[in-house]
């Protein structure tokens, strides 16, 4: 290394030092202000954490002496109003005061006093004279007659240090009689104080009204009884209630105490806790200590090696030039032209290549932007490409550049963003003119065949869709077969007719399975056929997922040149909508009719119902107060109780009329079958009569319940009714019988059916009878035997729909001329119907004010005028206070004016100018807790919708006053 060198170096060494030393200082400057700042912070969250607990422990003492004063004050109102001072009775007080002390060990002793200041009863014994006039506390009980608690007192008596607690007592008219006064044991209570928690170098302090020490657990024979602090600290703490402050006591700590006031101006006790600093400071310090040993270690270390990397990066930089160089040799030896340019586009650097490729020299190139040497893009768009590859640090794309002799050459250029140095971006330039002219070229030719390619392809789209359009139109698909594969194309035509989605192949053992059974073994042989050489030509009976299709096969044999691979094409011809067209169009339109008949049906009988079950309700509610009118065992009484009966029974078939027109969702019970099926069949037995059929039943009195929907199970019992009466038009037997049945796994009846016990009803006829077909299709829709305009072909399906909500099944044996036998299962249960009470068996011979009386306020709202009567005779008979309204309107301008006035709100549903519900919700935005009962006919307003809108309980009508007055109370209650 030359002289020349190694003084650069040096210099170089020696600058780098200085630098990185005032580096190391700026580095280190914030952790110095960090650990002076986090010691203050530290600091200032030591003392905010001492203030909290002082507080704390501040107001655990003030609580535990207020307790013991407010104790003392209560003890001593109590003995005060002892019969035992108005006699003056000494004898029996003292009794009294001694078990008082034996039982509460904080009193020294309870004494009382006449009103000269005399002792005249005493829990401890007392000697000689004492006179309490001059003693300043029980002056001015005598005085102010009040409550007084005094100072600190070393009782020479007791031995012990105390303080008295004074009350007077009054004789009857208030003149002062005695005082009777408590002194606290300060010796029990600090050793009570000692559990209490006290942190280390910490005290609990009582001072009374002059300062002196009544309470101080730690020390307390030094100091009880002594004045603690200074007198001007005793004046901040006796003229400021709340104070935290720190405090040097006679014990020369120096503590952060807080202190509390207990009492009233004169009789008053100061409370405090205090909590000594010192360990917590010392220990932030000894912390600041140690952070600043590291941070000056950490400086000289750092200065250390600052030393060393001055050199060691003297020698790094060397190596960069050296490197540089090699690298510079290696670019200018590239095939490709390299560059580095600034973001404003100026050439920083270029390699010999570039520029004998552009033609321009180095220093040329260097003097020169980007934008000087492009050919195809504008200085606006070298700017967008500039701020793409910064983005996106990279990027590769083809532009054009001129030539210093004017010639245009295509460049691909490579470039990279770097961010190193105050940002540059480099890259290589490869000159490919040559090879675009052989692009251009090969894409010419290539043009070429495409438009070729595109004309067939567009004329061979245009035959095909020509076919296809073709084959919808007429309906008709194509298909070819393969004998090697067994597998046939299908046109979409030929998928659709088939009801085969997006299926454009399928195997032959595929295509036989979608054939009708019975045409099956006609499609083999000619199939067979074909293959020997024959054309086919025949129409099939084909399985859909839609319906029964007819289907026209043509097709002919071809052949490979070979002769070994026989093949065939053919054609699918849809003959359904010709062949079923005029039979559907008649069915449509029955079905159309029968439809439209039944809703109108259906919507008639919900009228009448909805008239019904208000008429219904005053018949029964009416008959009701009738005969609690009658005597009892009247003939009288019995024709009303009849009444009665048959309303029911009129409620029961209004039921049934509501569930035809607009059936509720399925209520699963214990289904009475004997009794519903009695039921059902009085309701069609006229019909049986007249066509001359006679019925028999054999009900197996064992097997009476079933779990089903009673509304279901009766619409089954009359279809099944109306079936057997259809099958025999000239008159017959038919014989409807249960009994139970079970079934294990080895002898179920239908497939999926469950194990276990059923009731098997079994109607047998002796009708006509069913054809095999016609079994099959029994419970499918629509499907009817009758001619056009008898039945819906609704009933049988209905049955079996039945059965499955029911989860039980249906079986049915028929021949032609030998009538039908149809077994019904359902599941059976074992109920046992318990004795009923004494109260239910005579419950219909009560009168109707047998049930329990109420008087409660209630608000009828009721549009019919004969249901509002019989509502308020009914239930003012059984004293509740009625008020009626006629609608929704009239009822909330009742309830607004006095809303308090009313227990409960009784509203029907259907009325004028306003719905329950909505009577409902505004009578709750007003009152929310009120119940609210809603009473409909009916309605579409359903049980959940009522609950939703607020409503406490829905009834039905008919409702007789018994059960509104029973729903009453329990929404009351």
């Amino acid at each position: 290394m030359t002289k020349t060198n190694k003084i650069c170096n040096k210099k170089l060494v020696s600058s780098l030092r200085a630098k990185m030393i005032l580096l190391v200082l700026i580095a280190l400057t914030p952790m110095l202000a960090m650990i002076l700042v986090t010691y203050s912070q530290k600091y200032q969250e030591i003392y905010k954490c001492v203030e909290e607990q002082c507080v704390k422990e501040t107001t655990s003492f003030e609580i535990y002496y207020t307790r013991i004063v407010s104790g003392s004050r209560e003890l001593l109102i109590s003995l005060s109003q002892s019969s035992d001072f108005q006699t003056m009775n000494s004898e029996h007080l003292t009794k009294l005061f001694k078990r008082i002390k034996s039982l509460i060990p904080v009193y020294a002793n309870i004494i009382a006093l006449n009103k000269d200041g005399d002792i005249f009863a005493s829990a401890e014994p007392f000697h000689g004279k004492f006179n309490s006039r001059n003693i300043p506390y029980f002056s001015r009980v005598i005085r102010d007659h009040k409550f007084s608690f005094g100072d600190f007192w070393n009782s020479r008596l007791l031995n012990i240090p105390i303080i008295i607690c004074s009350y007077p007592v009054f004789d009857e008219q208030k003149n002062l009689l005695a005082v009777v006064a408590s002194s606290l044991n300060l010796n029990y209570i600090n050793e009570e104080i000692k559990n209490l928690y006290i942190p280390d170098k910490g005290v609990m302090i009582a001072l009374d009204s002059s300062g002196k020490v009544i309470s101080f657990p730690s020390d307390y024979d030094k100091v009880m009884g002594r004045k603690f602090f200074s007198e001007d600290d005793f004046k901040q703490i006796k003229n400021n209630d709340a104070l935290i402050k720190k405090f040097k006591g006679i014990d020369d700590i120096e503590r952060l105490y807080c202190f509390k006031h207990i009492g009233d101006n004169q009789d008053k006790l100061f409370i405090g806790s205090g909590v000594s600093l010192s360990a917590e400071i010392n220990t932030l310090n000894k912390q600041l200590y140690r952070d600043m040993i590291w941070f000056w270690l950490s400086f000289l270390i750092a200065f250390i090696a600052v030393l060393f990397m001055a050199k060691l990066i003297s020698n790094s930089e060397r190596r960069l030039l050296q490197s540089k160089y090699r690298n510079d040799l290696i670019i200018d030896a590239s095939i490709d032209g390299f560059f580095v340019v600034d973001k404003e586009g100026r050439f920083i650097e270029v390699n010999s290549t570039y520029c004998k490729m552009i033609g321009y020299s180095k220093e040329e190139l260097l003097t020169m932007k980007v934008s000087d040497i492009e050919a195809l893009e504008g200085p606006e768009e070298i700017k967008k490409h500039i701020q793409s590859v910064f983005e996106n640090g990279f990027d590769r794309f083809e532009t054009k550049h001129r030539r210093k002799d004017g010639v245009i050459l295509d460049i691909e250029v490579s470039v990279k963003y770097n961010d190193i140095d105050g940002a540059f971006y480099a890259g290589f330039f490869n000159d490919i003119t040559e090879r675009k002219k052989v692009e251009a070229e090969v894409n010419k030719y290539k043009r070429r065949l495409e438009i070729m390619v595109l004309q067939r392809t567009r004329e061979l789209t245009r035959e095909k869709e020509k076919l296809l359009k073709a084959q919808k139109i007429a309906n008709i698909g194509s298909w070819e077969y393969y004998s090697e594969s067994e597998k046939l194309e299908l046109s979409p035509v030929a998928s659709d007719i088939l009801e085969l989605e997006n299926v454009s192949q399928i195997d032959f053992k595929t295509l036989r399975t979608l054939i009708y059974s019975e045409d099956v073994s006609f499609f083999n042989s000619h199939w067979a056929m074909l293959l020997s050489g024959n054309q086919m030509d025949s129409i099939f009976r084909f399985k859909s997922k839609s319906a029964l299709k007819y289907i026209r096969i043509v097709s002919s044999l071809t052949s490979n040149t070979e002769e070994q691979v026989k093949s065939a094409i053919g054609y699918f011809f849809d003959l359904t909508k010709d062949v079923e067209n005029e039979t559907k169009s008649r069915i449509f339109n029955e079905k159309v009719y029968e439809i439209q008949k039944m809703e109108s049906l259906g919507t008639l009988s919900a009228g009448i119902a909805h008239n019904f079950n208000n008429i219904l309700t005053c018949i029964i509610g009416f008959a009701n107060v009738l005969k609690d009118e009658c005597k009892k065992g009247s003939n009288a009484r019995e024709h009303v109780n009849m009444i009665i009966q048959q309303g029911e029974r009129a409620v029961y078939l209004a039921k049934q009329m509501l569930f035809y027109s607009s059936p509720e969702k399925t209520h699963m019970l214990a289904v009475d079958m004997p009794l519903i099926i009695n039921d059902s069949l009085s309701m069609i037995q006229m019909q049986f009569d007249k066509a001359g059929v006679s019925v028999k039943k054999s009900i197996d009195a064992e097997c009476k319940f079933v779990f089903g929907d009673p509304h279901q199970i009766h619409q089954l019992l009359i279809n099944m009714f109306k079936n057997a009466l259809e099958a025999m038009p000239n008159g017959g037997h038919f014989h409807i019988m249960t009994r139970c049945v079970s079934f294990d796994l080895t002898n179920l009846p239908l497939p999926n059916f469950e194990a276990g016990k059923y009731l098997e009803l079994v109607l047998e006829d002796d009708g006509e009878g069913m054809t095999p077909e016609a079994k099959r299709k029994i419970f499918e829709p629509y499907f009817s035997t009758k001619s056009v305009g008898k039945g819906t072909g609704l009933g049988l399906f209905t049955v079996y729909n039945t059965m499955l909500n029911h989860k039980g099944g249906v079986t049915v044996e028929s021949q032609p001329g030998k009538g039908a036998t149809f077994k019904i299962y359902f599941h059976s249960l074992e109920v046992k119907l318990e004795d009923r009470t004494i109260e239910e068996v005579k419950k219909d011979d009560l009168p109707f004010c047998y049930t329990k009386s109420c008087h409660a306020r209630v608000l009828i709202v009721e549009d019919e005028a004969i249901i509002k009567m019989l509502y308020k005779a009914g239930l003012e008979k059984l004293g509740y206070k009625i008020t009626i309204a006629s609608d929704g309107e009239e009822a909330l301008i009742i309830f607004k004016a006095k809303p308090k006035d009313f227990d409960v709100v009784i509203t029907d549903q259907m009325m004028p100018k306003m719905l329950g519900t909505e009577l409902c919700r505004e009578v709750l935005r007003i009152r929310p807790e009120i119940p609210v009962i809603l009473v409909t006919g009916f309605s579409n307003e359903s049980e959940i919708n009522a609950k939703a809108a607020g409503v406490s309980c829905f009834l039905r009508k008919p409702c007789s006053p018994q059960v509104l007055s029973d729903t009453i109370r329990k929404n009351i209650n």
